[in-house]
């Protein structure tokens, strides 16, 4: 290795381990295909991923790597959410933002919070998004619940095969810096 080389990789070691932002993203979208048997296929689009500055210091760097070491290349998606198999991920440009995609399958309804009747269309269909530390936007086809109690659900009319619905994860985007031209730099 070059002292060029090693130089940089310390400071970039030194840095994550005393700078540490927070990889997030402003919206989510989720999709999900629901098949008769309880089982499924997803889909969870992340919209303009970005860094969250460190007491005003920017950490996109370290969080570039984190969102490129634990998530696309990595398996911190997968950790996160064991049920499910994953069949894709991807980064990409949309609107002058970074943009993600993770596409995967699951065994089982209920591991993706889905509550529903197997085999009937004849229940309401339900998502609880009480686990998500995020604010409901919209659906296309469903009733948000929580907007008049505390219960985080969205209700979906019976026989509904596919889900759909988006969440705010952060809209004060003040304090973040895009890391779009970091991924474009790594191409």
């Amino acid at each position: 290795m070059t002292k060029s080389l090693i130089l940089k990789l310390s400071v970039l070691f030194f840095v994550s381990i005393f700078l540490t932002g927070c990889l997030t993203v402003e919206k989510k979208h989720y999709e999900y295909t629901l098949n008769a048997d309880g089982s499924g296929s997803g889909k969870i689009v992340y919209e303009n991923i970005v860094s969250t500055k460190d007491e005003e210091k920017d950490v996109s760097i370290t969080d570039f790597a984190e969102l490129m070491d634990g998530y696309i290349n990595g398996d911190r998606f997968e950790g996160d959410n064991p049920n499910f198999t994953v069949t894709g991920k991807k980064l990409y440009e949309k609107n002058g933002q970074l943009w993600g995609e993770v596409t995967f399958t699951f065994a089982n309804a209920m591991d993706a919070g889905i509550l529903f009747e197997k085999d009937c269309n004849c229940t309401p269909v339900y998502v609880n998004i009480s686990d998500f530390s995020e604010e409901f936007d919209a659906s296309n086809s469903g009733v948000f619940l929580g907007a008049e109690s505390k219960i985080n659900l969205i209700k979906y009319p019976s026989g509904t095969k596919k889900i759909d619905f988006s969440t705010y994860v952060q809209r004060d985007l003040e304090n973040t810096v895009s890391l779009l031209k970091l991924y474009n730099a790594s191409k």
